[in-house]
């Protein structure tokens, strides 16, 4: 479990580019491009940026975005709803109630699952369904969350994701547990401190259901996403993190999200921990993932403005690619966004016409770099038009 894709990258400063400055991420935000670093060199790549209409109640880490069969892309805030017709270059919304993750089925219902977490959280999730752009929901079906092992906690730090056609696949992780019995690793008993990360599938748009999965087995698996690779398998990110280690791991599915094998550690840098991966049709995959912390642990706020930043960089949103559906990955580095206080999360579409559409969040408030909660109201969503660089 302990492997990595391409056992010496290193990926706190890829590409062999170790001069950027905080303000060239803070320009490269402002303006229509973002940067590209490989083989020594950091060059402007043109891009088409568009600011999602202003939630006063989002956060840099509430992104989640979906296209519609026929093209329709949604972006879902805790209490706004965007939608653009032309692929990402213009929005309009309209408020909603209930927003936050949201799924769309290929007959275009909105679906969304509702379910307590916490401490001492139990009872099923609800899923409900939505015909007129999440304005009002009703309820479509039932799931019972019997995870197979006892838990103090449960949370569900992955949206729902629709596969291909109706194949949606959600994730649940449980935090301290006592197995029921054996498992692949023989631990038996209560394991302290561990979260384990599951995932249920539903075949016929989140009517019935399967599972739950064990995605990663052993250890802290959280936040992600997943992708069908060309291959047909699925490929996830999971986000491994215990106290003082935050990575992005990969697992890989055979059986559309029956079984998950080939665990691997994708990120080196402890703070690169939250990845979305995308595939594209030729077999390319990237990982975005936030970059949380330059050195010594610092924010961005803490890093002088015009000077070149050690190892290891800036904090900010970055992609890796890989060229073989996520078996090796390129030493180079593609810098996205950046926020002054906080670079978020983020999600990605390959939309028909080969553009990549990645939305972002960022704050530049100072509170937003103190706590969490510091970024509600103080953030923003950027949509980004732009393709991969040639060779």
């Amino acid at each position: 479990m302990d492997k990595k894709p391409n056992k010496d990258l290193e990926t706190g400063l890829m590409g062999q580019v170790s001069s950027i400055k905080r303000s060239d991420l803070f320009q490269m935000q402002k303006n229509q491009y973002i940067l590209h670093a490989r083989d020594g060199k950091l060059d402007k790549i043109r891009v088409g940026k568009s600011i999602i209409p202003h939630d006063p109640k989002g956060h840099d880490q509430s992104v989640c975005l979906c296209v519609t069969t026929d093209g329709i892309i949604y972006v879902s805030q805790p209490t706004v709803m965007s939608r653009s017709d032309d692929g990402g270059k213009t929005w309009k919304s309209h408020e909603v109630v209930h927003g936050g993750d949201v799924e769309i089925l290929s007959d275009g219902t909105f679906l969304r699952i509702s379910a307590d977490s916490g401490p001492g959280a139990e009872g099923p999730a609800e899923i409900f369904s939505s015909t007129d752009e999440g304005r009002t929901w009703n309820t479509w079906s039932k799931l019972e969350l019997d995870l197979p092992v006892k838990h103090t906690e449960r949370y569900f730090p992955r949206a729902l994701t629709r596969i291909s056609d109706d194949l949606l696949i959600w994730g649940v992780q449980a935090r301290g547990v006592e197995y029921k019995g054996n498992t692949d690793d023989d631990r038996v008993g209560y394991v302290k401190g561990d979260h384990y990360l599951f995932s249920y599938i539903s075949r016929d748009g989140g009517i019935n259901w399967e599972g739950p999965v064990v995605m990663l087995a052993s250890g802290y698996g959280s936040e992600g996403g997943v992708v069908k690779l060309p291959s047909g398998k699925l490929l996830a990110t999971i986000r491994y993190s215990r106290p003082g280690w935050k990575h992005v791991w990969l697992v890989e599915s055979d059986d559309d999200g029956l079984s998950w094998v080939n665990g691997r550690q994708l990120t080196t840098v402890h703070g690169q921990c939250h990845g979305q991966p995308t595939s594209l049709p030729d077999g390319t995959v990237l990982v975005i993932y936030d970059h949380r912390y330059g050195p010594d642990g610092k924010k961005a706020l803490d890093l002088p403005m015009n000077q070149p930043v050690a190892y290891p960089g800036v904090p900010g949103g970055r992609a890796m690619v890989s060229l073989d559906e996520g078996h090796t990955w390129r030493d180079e580095s593609y810098y996205l966004y950046y926020g002054d206080a906080d670079s978020g999360y983020n999600q990605s579409k390959l939309l028909d016409d080969g553009t990549i559409l990645t939305v972002v969040g960022t704050s530049d408030y100072p509170d937003a770099a103190k706590k969490w909660d510091g970024g509600i109201g103080k953030s923003d969503l950027t949509a980004i038009r732009w393709h991969l660089a040639g060779d």
